[in-house]
C-alpha cells in the first residue's frame, strides 16, 4: 500500500500546480471579442485593396478616405446600442453598408463601378451570401 501512495500524492501536488498556473477561466471574467483589427486599419486596407484593384486616382483615394472615414463613428454608435437586437444592428449596418456603397459609386468611374460591382459580388458568393442572406448550413 505504501508503495502505491507516494506516486499518488506526487500526481495530485502536480496536477494541483498546473491548475495554480493555468487558472480555468470563469464564467464571470468576459470573453474575448472577436476582433478583424483596429477599424482604422481596417479602412486603409480596404482603400488600398481598391485602389489597386480598380487603378483610383490619388484624389479618388482621398475622398473614398473621407467616406470611410465619416462613416466610421455610426458603425461604432450602431455596435455600441445595446438596446438594439442582433436583428437590428444588422439591418441598420445593412443601410449604413448601402448609403457608403452609393457615396463610392459616385465617386468611380463607369469602368470602376462595374469592376467594383463584380468584385462585391464575388466576395458574396466567397462568403456564401446570396442576396444578402447567409447561406443555410448543411
Amino acid at each position: 500500500m505504501k508503495r502505491y501512495l507516494f506516486p499518488i500524492v506526487v500526481l495530485a501536488v502536480s496536477t494541483l500546480a498546473l491548475q495554480a498556473e493555468n487558472p480555468a477561466p470563469s464564467s464571470d471574467s468576459p470573453k474575448p471579442e472577436k476582433s478583424h483589427g483596429n477599424p482604422a486599419e481596417m479602412a486603409q486596407k480596404r482603400i488600398e485593396m481598391m485602389s489597386q484593384s480598380l487603378g483610383l486616382t490619388s484624389e479618388q483615394s482621398e475622398k473614398l478616405k473621407e467616406v470611410m472615414k465619416a462613416q466610421a463613428p455610426e458603425r461604432e454608435k450602431i455596435k455600441e446600442d445595446t438596446s438594439l437586437s442582433p436583428e437590428q444592428k444588422r439591418e441598420k449596418m445593412k443601410a449604413l453598408r448601402e448609403q457608403s456603397d452609393k457615396e463610392i459609386s459616385n465617386l468611380l468611374t463607369p469602368e470602376q463601378q462595374t469592376k467594383w460591382t463584380e468584385q462585391k459580388e464575388k466576395m458574396k458568393q466567397a462568403h456564401g451570401k446570396e442576396s444578402g442572406k447567409p447561406k443555410a448550413n448543411p
